[in-house]
């Protein structure tokens, strides 16, 4: 087991590492039967790429720029979605739109939905009125699914983080950041979220139920408000939700729905969700390798207790002081498990 790097930039130029686990391959032994690869979409506002039909298909390194739905997902089979990048909703006058949609048009998607290492920036406010951005990180129809997300960052979206009326959704180091109403679960439908991060802007919701038969199931999760950096540490942020909105239910009912859970069920749930660690350790060397220092950062984990959050992490240095190198290896029980990392530049590239 050894950590895999990436290097990834924000619109505001500022610099994130990321820390992959594993690459889970949902069509193995076989591969997938269509494969969209290295392509960048947009700005075109108004469109919507349209992923359907029965061929197995890999996603890999999209960027979407200035679209209505990045991605659109409809009477689909299993699809893999893997390193891709959100940025700027632009519905061409409409209000509707986000990241990722699965189901639209009464054509629910008819495999399995696997999301990993994605970041989404729809650079919108949280409308509660409806009628100016009406968008989300992922939008679930009916009767679509399983829906399988690990290692993604979906912020400031009109409406939702997750919004899906559809069951078996299931999240594991996710950061849903400023919307509306961050997970929304429809009648009949659960939500499963671990070792994530949802943080809620103020006066919006941090979990909607639509009715006694929603549920939003939860492990190690952070639940903030407002929170510029979020972290156990952070009187804005506690182990349990304290904004729950349920429609037409009391307060108390709409509680009851938001479960906490003993342990992390996800593992069992899918390989995709496999993990042997606790913790992560990043160091960063100024010399050229010679020497390594300690990267301080939070939400890494801790003996016993998983990272919670997308485990990609904005980089506190100043890049312009330095030619950095970065490298991670992982941790269990206290003990360094597994080896470490190949080190990269600023850059992302690999370096001997």
């Amino acid at each position: 087991m050894r950590p895999a790097l990436f290097i990834e930039k924000e619109a505001d130029g500022s610099t994130y590492l990321r820390v992959e686990e594993q690459l889970y391959n949902a069509f193995s032994p076989a591969a997938a039967q269509r494969v969209i690869r290295d392509q960048r979409l947009g700005p075109a506002p108004g469109s919507n790429t349209v992923i359907e039909g029965d061929q197995t298909t890999e996603v890999d390194n999209i960027d979407a720029v200035q679209m209505k739905y990045g991605l659109t997902l409809q009477a689909s089979a299993t699809v893999s979605i893997y390193d891709y990048s959100y940025r700027q909703f632009d519905g061409g006058g409409s209000i509707f739109g986000g990241a990722i949609k699965l189901g639209d048009n009464g054509r629910p998607t008819n495999g399995s939905t696997y999301i990993q290492h994605v970041s989404a920036d729809a650079m919108q406010t949280p409308d509660a009125s409806y009628k100016v951005s009406n968008n989300d990180f992922l939008g679930v129809e009916l009767d679509s699914g399983p829906i399988y997300v690990r290692d993604v960052t979906g912020k400031n979206f009109g409406d939702a983080g997750v919004d899906t009326k559809s069951t078996q959704v299931y999240l594991m180091n996710a950061t849903l950041d400023g919307a509306h109403r961050m997970l929304r679960a429809w009648p009949d439908v659960e939500i499963t979220v671990v070792n994530s991060i949802i943080n809620s802007a103020p006066g919006h919701s941090q979990a909607w139920l639509a009715s006694p038969t929603s549920t939003i199931r939860y492990y190690n999760t952070l639940w903030c408000v407002d929170s510029d950096n979020p972290s156990p540490s952070d009187p804005k942020c506690s182990s349990s939700p304290s904004i729950i909105e349920g429609e037409n239910m009391d307060a108390g009912t709409a509680a009851s729905r938001v479960i906490a859970l003993q342990s992390n069920p996800l593992p069992g749930v899918s390989g995709f969700f496999a993990s042997k660690i606790d913790q992560i350790a990043v160091e960063y060397s100024a010399d050229d390798g010679r020497t390594w220092n300690a990267l301080q950062l939070a939400n890494t984990g801790k003996p016993g207790m998983a990272p919670v959050g997308d485990p990609r992490y904005r980089i506190p240095l100043d890049l312009n002081a330095a030619n950095y190198r970065f490298r991670a290896s992982y941790m269990k029980n206290g003990v360094k498990t597994g080896e470490t990392s190949a080190p990269i530049d600023e850059t992302g590239n690999a370096l001997s």
